[in-house]
């Protein structure tokens, strides 16, 4: 940089000391040219240095450095250069460049003068929205510093519990609020999102909000521009969406037929999240050895960085197992930059070409939140046993029911998905019989595809006085939630 700084004015000095000839001596046609291109190469340079310390806000006494073109130059590439919707593997390279710049204006933010971090910050915020342009003011698409604006929209220090929600889960959302405000006595407020009107009608909504305090509904259609999303025809999509736009700085997502045995705040608890950010679930050690086209596209995607300690220690990566993650519930800290990065890269998978891309090769938005986390290098956590069976012992030994089983890190029960019905698959009048739980068992393979699935070899628990209590008035809760809105609930 300083040898193009010394040539410019070489070239210019050299230019302002040439005297013309002698009109009586004829000007040469090669000098002609040479004088020409002389001219327009110090245009040029000029016009380069001209809008490098535009961007910078360079003063007289404020040297240019290399680090500050190259930031700006990179950062220029993100913004006229946007990633299609497929490269995942490309798209966590992009974040990585994103995070370092951003880390590189806080850090060094206090040796720019106040219009150069301002003009570094402006050009961030374009690359982040030129990149995920689903962040987009739908009423004021041309709204400065939008991905500031979501992070100062983060109530600071906040907690709360998100889900995303349409009319068809209706009923095992009440269920979930019912027993967590109810029986659990959780204070935490509660975020419902959804897709606009015909996704969770109105009468919907205020049956959600009459179950307790702090509970509120947000159409996301109303935070987003929705032209890459289509959330109308991606039901999953809104998931880490719904996580994403958020006012609660730290959140638990859930899906509606999560069951929760311990208060919700236990989750913030984990010594794995307060280092990390971040709190995933196994689901079970299923198929090894099977699904390889999908081991193949993760690893095709994964390339561009060396595996991370945790990915190495994942069933699937080194165990070939066919599937890594239960995102029944997901923890993310949004006020570590990088977590809230990793998270805006599981949004745009779960965009509408993402989805399209992904559809046959895993199961919804199940994956998404460790890969995306994993290609942007950022680091998680997942809780130490695998997906567990929950419910009845049966004489040989074997765990088997329809639920999937989730302890905390002194292995007692924690949450489990399914719902509290016996099999929502196949009636939907039935509540579960729950009294035993195994960890790090065996999983059997299913048989017929009804939901039901069996685990033996391992070490059974059974389900403890609390906890029985828990189940017996969240069910006792889930049986009033299902007479008070029968007019909207199928039984």
């Amino acid at each position: 940089m300083d040898q193009l700084l010394r040539l410019k004015d070489d070239i210019t000095a050299r230019f302002n000391g040439y005297h013309p000839l002698s009109p009586r001596r004829p000007i040469s046609r090669s000098l002609v040219w040479r004088l020409a291109l002389t001219v327009i190469f110090v245009f040029l340079l000029s016009t380069v240095f001209s809008i490098h310390t535009t961007y910078l806000g360079r003063s007289s006494s404020g040297a240019v450095t290399s680090s500050d073109l190259i930031a700006h130059d990179t950062l220029d590439y993100l913004i006229n250069f946007p990633m299609t919707g497929t490269e995942f593997g490309q798209m966590g390279q992009r974040v990585q460049l994103i995070n370092h710049r951003l880390g590189y204006l806080e850090s060094e933010s206090k040796g720019m003068t106040a219009k150069q971090s301002q003009a570094l910050a402006e050009r961030l915020d374009d690359a982040v929205i030129a990149s995920f342009p689903f962040l987009r003011n739908p009423t004021e698409p041309n709204q400065n510093m939008r991905f500031q604006a979501l992070r100062d929209s983060f109530i600071k220090g906040s907690r709360g519990i998100v889900m995303s929600l349409n009319k068809k889960d209706f009923r095992y959302a009440c269920h979930l609020i019912s027993g967590v405000r109810t029986v659990l006595h959780s204070t935490l407020p509660i975020q419902i999102a959804y897709a606009g009107d015909e996704d969770l009608p109105v009468q919907y909504r205020e049956k959600l909000i009459s179950l307790g305090k702090d509970i509120e509904t947000v159409d996301l259609l109303t935070m987003v521009d929705d032209k890459t999303l289509d959330l109308a025809h991606g039901t999953f999509g809104t998931k880490p969406l719904a996580m994403l736009l958020s006012r609660f700085e730290q959140v638990i997502l859930v899906d509606a037929d999560a069951v929760f045995l311990q208060p919700p705040e236990a989750l913030f608890d984990s010594d794995g999240y307060k280092k990390s950010g971040t709190y995933l679930f196994h689901d079970r050690r299923l198929n090894k050895g099977g699904f390889k086209e999908r081991h193949d596209w993760w690893q095709s995607h994964l390339k561009y960085n060396p595996p991370s300690a945790t990915l190495l220690g994942l069933a699937s990566y080194s165990q070939g197992y066919s599937a890594e993650q239960d995102s029944g519930v997901v923890v993310f800290d949004k006020s570590r930059t990088p977590v809230l990065l990793g998270l805006l890269h599981i949004c745009w998978q779960n965009a509408a070409a993402g989805r399209e891309y992904m559809n046959g090769k895993v199961f919804g938005d199940k994956e998404s939140y460790w890969f995306g986390l994993e290609l942007c290098q950022v680091p998680f956590y997942f809780e130490k046993h695998y997906g567990n069976g929950l419910g009845p012992r049966d004489d040989e030994g074997k765990i088997c029911g329809n639920a999937i089983a989730h302890a905390d890190e002194k292995d007692r029960l924690l949450w489990f998905n399914g719902a509290l019905l016996k099999n929502k698959y196949q009636d939907n009048k039935e509540y579960g019989n729950f009294t035993h739980y195994m960890l790090d068992g065996h999983w059997l393979p299913q048989n017929g595809g009804n939901g039901i699935s069996c685990q033996d070899q391992g070490e059974i628990f059974m389900v403890n006085q609390r906890e029985k209590d828990v189940l017996s008035g969240s069910i006792q809760e889930a049986k009033l939630v299902d007479e008070k809105f029968k007019d909207l609930i199928s039984t």
